[in-house]
């Protein structure tokens, strides 16, 4: 099955605690290669510890900071895979002086 498509198709949204964030000192076409720790706490199943290793772009390395929430989508059955969750179609435009 298709990475991409697992994701888009099949999963769930979640908040999660970001535990760690880690650089590897790899870097690819300008991002950067990071291993992540997140903490999904659940009162029914208790807590889900899950670690990927991903690329991220300076802006989101900006969001991603252990010890706050961030928002991850997660394949049913597949918790060593997730994707963080970002609003890209958000643009903040500058306001125009004497509006």
């Amino acid at each position: 099955m298709n990475s991409a498509w697992s994701l888009a198709e099949t999963a769930w949204s979640k908040k999660a605690l970001l535990e760690n964030l880690r650089l590897t000192g790899k870097e690819e076409a300008g991002d950067w290669e990071a291993e992540a720790t997140v903490r999904i706490t659940d009162n029914a199943a208790g807590d889900t510890v899950m670690n990927r290793t991903l690329y991220l772009n300076d802006k989101m390395l900006k969001h991603m900071v252990p010890g706050k929430y961030i928002d991850i989508s997660v394949v049913p059955g597949r918790e060593d895979f997730f994707g963080i969750v970002t609003d890209i179609a958000t643009k903040v435009v500058p306001e125009k002086s004497g509006s």
